[in-house]
């Protein structure tokens, strides 16, 4: 789910009729383009301000498969998704949580955000800012074990 496939047409204070708008995106999934023929929709989802595209997963596998949508010259963030063959449980060697047994490894996470902003000012031009910020955290698996009443 997302948003950004285009301008909505109607009264934005009703629920969205689910319209197909054909062929607007290109996804990429673990760096592989996904064939037009794969998206079966593009187009509104049930809830204001939300999209949805529906696509056939390549054959690819891994906890962090990272996934991409184009629309028009804009590329969107690089998110992540777990993809196991039948479905099975996502397992990295290499992560301190391998299994997603948190209650015994704990669990750790991280976000970065960049931003640019440009800014007009009459009689001095334009000024442009870029900033960046990062967070990192973890919880142990016994404070997630512990109960809270």
């Amino acid at each position: 789910m997302g948003h950004g496939l285009g301008p909505v047409t109607g009264d934005e204070t009703e629920p969205p009729t689910q319209t197909n708008l054909g062929t607007v995106a290109e996804v990429w999934v673990g760096g592989q383009q996904i064939s037009p023929a794969k998206i079966a929709y593009e187009g509104r989802s049930t809830s204001a301000g939300e999209d949805q595209i529906n696509f056939t997963i390549p054959n690819i596998t891994g906890c962090y498969v990272p996934v991409m949508v184009k629309i028009g010259n804009i590329v969107s963030n690089t998110v992540s998704m777990s993809i196991m063959a039948n479905g099975g449980t996502c397992s990295d060697a290499f992560s301190s949580y391998a299994g997603l047994n948190v209650q015994a490894n704990g669990l750790r996470w991280g976000s970065v955000v960049l931003s640019r902003s440009t800014s007009e000012i009459p009689t001095f031009g334009s000024t442009t800012t870029d900033s960046a910020t990062g967070v990192f955290d973890g919880y142990s698996g016994l404070l997630l074990s512990e109960s809270r009443d």
